[in-house]
């Protein structure tokens, strides 16, 4: 083709036709700009079909993770409420007469002390966030509400770690000041007595070690009330940006 074109100018100018041979050169520019025109073009499509392919497969990997995590909370929303319920009773049990040191050892071990710690699926997320290529997802709307998702993740992990941590640390003083000294295995009968006969604080309401005792019940008690608003907001964003996610596979198919 190119030796065509070549002999067609080389003809042009033997024969002396400039004019002809300007025009005709003119037209050859247009037509190799045309064709790097097209070839850009169908660049770009196959980038573009590229990009789509590559969005389709994150938004499938993120709505897997989002269903994983839609279950977690479910879970926890339900435990929270066991624990809340836990709660309530035990600080309203405190106040009933316990009659022997066994009934009182029944009591405390009816009481539900939960740490769990926040746990969700992050590593799609994470994938494409550290390598920067979120932005292979097309529609602005679904991008700002992915990142405002697990944003909210990261600040409600923080506030559970650190309530965990928090209540870990007062229940870890009550046990201290309860069972001082206090050892199953021990052959001690008369440390096991005295701890026996200091039992009794439970029937006073005014001592030190019952008003303790229930702080820490209403510590672990509310902190899972705060927990479980936090795992019901997760879990409507959750169904709401699988409902996007799912618009968005439909229109890109």
């Amino acid at each position: 083709m190119i030796k065509f074109f070549r002999k067609i100018r080389q003809k042009l100018l033997s024969e002396n036709k400039f004019s002809k041979y300007l025009i005709y050169a003119i037209g050859e520019i247009i037509l190799v700009v045309i064709g790097i025109l097209i070839a850009l073009n169908i660049n770009n499509w196959n980038e573009n079909l590229k990009t789509k392919k590559s969005e389709r497969v994150f938004l499938d990997r993120l709505k897997i993770d989002l269903v994983t995590d839609s279950i977690y909370f479910s879970r926890r929303i339900k435990e929270s409420d066991e624990i809340i319920k836990n709660g309530e009773f035990f600080i309203s049990e405190v106040y009933n007469t316990q009659q022997s040191f066994d009934e009182y050892l029944t009591l405390l071990n009816t009481y539900l002390w939960n740490s769990e710690d926040f746990v969700v699926q992050k590593t799609t997320y994470n994938e494409l966030y550290s390598s920067g290529l979120l932005n292979i997802v097309s529609n602005n709307k679904l991008k700002n509400d992915i990142l405002m998702h697990y944003l909210k993740y990261e600040t409600n992990g923080s506030h559970i770690r650190e309530a965990n941590e928090f209540s870990v640390g007062e229940m870890s003083k009550i046990i201290s000041i309860l069972f001082k000294g206090w050892n199953v295995n021990t052959v001690n009968k008369e440390l096991n007595k005295n701890i026996e006969m200091d039992w009794k604080f439970i029937n006073d309401p005014t001592s030190k070690k019952f008003i303790e005792l229930e702080t820490a019940a209403a510590i672990y008690r509310d902190k899972h009330k705060t927990f479980k608003s936090y795992f019901e907001d997760s879990l409507n964003r959750i169904r709401l940006l699988i409902k996007q996610i799912d618009m968005e596979l439909k229109s890109s198919r």
